[in-house]
């Protein structure tokens, strides 16, 4: 009865304060295949940014990508030289929207996308990957330590991962509720099953497109909640040497909150993390 009555309440405020972004509503009044290849330009001008950023030099390797979405950084990955490349994508419409639009752009079939879960990546030869990348997507997975011992199975002797997490459990972002429950922090105060209710809530009275609360609620279910503490300790019980770890934020006012302690947590912008199979 409480749950009910509290879920409704954060359904009416979130009705009432609801953040109303024009690209968004733009966005949501695509059809599948219109997202499909938005999705995929968008992912094509982040992929030259994060190579950047990580001082990647894909030309000649055999690249995995965790989290492939919809073929933007494998196609971008090819066109970099890249001699073969596989995609990871645990949702079958991203995989089915990968594969229609690599189909369409690229020529060779130096690549293979797998609809899979990134935990049990069984169909990757062990110690035949040069590169792999992810970005915005280790922090979503629950077990995160099955991963790590993957990509150390499938990771060539020398072979680098290079992961960047989008925002961790405690910041504001997190949770990815920020255009469904508009307030800060709304994960950590209530409890899972309130939240949940709330978005089903609004499933129900149809105030954002079905495909759209679908996803979120998907999406929260399966969070991994992971916090950088969490990350560190994954790291350290795994066989792969900890290369590069950085707490990165764009925003000059973060930047010095990034340094400490707890504080790091709560304003996080993302995780830079490389890790090597050593010698």
């Amino acid at each position: 009865m409480l749950d009910n009555l509290l879920a409704k309440s954060l359904y009416q405020l979130s009705v009432l304060f609801r953040i109303k972004e024009e690209s968004v509503a733009l966005y949501d009044r695509l059809n599948n295949f219109q997202r499909a290849e938005k999705d995929f330009q968008r992912e094509m001008e982040g992929a030259s940014s994060f190579d950047k950023d990580f001082g990647l030099n894909l030309s000649g390797k055999v690249v995995l990508e965790i989290g492939s979405a919809c073929g933007g950084y494998i196609f971008h990955a090819l066109k970099c030289g890249a001699r073969l490349v596989y995609g990871i994508e645990l949702s079958k419409e991203r995989c089915d929207a990968s594969l229609m639009n690599l189909g369409r752009f690229c020529d060779n079939k130096n690549y293979k996308v797998f609809h899979a879960d990134a935990r049990h990546m069984n169909m990757i030869t062990s110690n035949s990957i040069d590169i792999i990348v992810s970005n915005a997507t280790i922090e979503h997975i629950i077990g995160l330590d099955l991963i790590l011992e993957e990509i150390y199975r499938i990771l060539r002797v020398g072979g680098v991962a290079y992961l960047f997490t989008g925002g961790t459990w405690y910041t504001y972002g997190a949770s990815h509720l920020k255009r469904y429950i508009p307030f800060p922090w709304v994960h950590l105060v209530l409890p899972d099953r309130i939240i949940l209710k709330t978005l089903k809530m609004q499933l129900e009275k149809g105030h954002r497109p079905e495909f759209a609360m679908k996803n979120i609620i998907d999406l929260y279910e399966n969070l991994g909640k992971l916090s950088i503490r969490k990350l560190r300790c994954y790291i350290r019980s795994s066989k792969l040497q900890l290369i590069r770890f950085e707490n990165v934020s764009n925003k000059k006012l973060k930047k010095p909150l990034l340094k400490l302690p707890i504080l790091n947590e709560v304003f996080a912008g993302g995780i830079r993390v490389v890790l090597k199979k050593a010698e």
